[in-house]
């Protein structure tokens, strides 16, 4: 995999990794640090999204474009259940069920993207380098 492909398998592990500590801290009810993580979260996950949806999907849909179609619609439905379990934070009524159903959903968008986007990313990407080029 190319640079990109793996920074972009890095970058959905620190997405996780900010996820746990998000379900940690609702485990421990520690609402001030919670704020804070989520808040992180929020903002690199949606940094990501347009990322992928700027920059990777215009060109794979080309290549695949009911399965570009269907990224596309899991970003709007973990977009949405972002924007509904952050009200919960806000409103101290999140619980525990729906952080895990929330990292559910995330995990298998990740996984999908990961299996499907991000080869072909690093194929293509690899593909565009020049004869010779050596990846760093």
């Amino acid at each position: 995999m190319t640079m990109l492909g793996g920074r972009l398998i890095q970058e959905h592990q620190a997405l996780d990794t900010l996820f746990e500590e998000i379900a940690n801290r609702v485990h421990c009810g520690d609402t001030a640090a919670l704020d804070e993580s989520w808040t992180a979260l929020e903002s690199r996950l949606l940094a990501h999204f347009d990322y992928e949806e700027s920059h990777l999907l215009p060109r794979f849909e080309s290549v695949d474009p009911a399965e570009a179609l269907r990224i596309r619609e899991e970003h709007k439905l973990v977009r949405r259940a972002l924007q509904d379990t952050g009200v919960a934070i806000e409103l101290h009524t999140v619980r525990e069920q729906n952080v895990e159903e929330f990292l559910t959903l995330l995990r298998a968008h990740a996984a999908r993207e990961e299996k499907l986007l991000y080869p072909w990313s690093s194929a293509a990407d690899a593909a565009t380098r020049a004869p010779g080029t050596v990846e760093r």
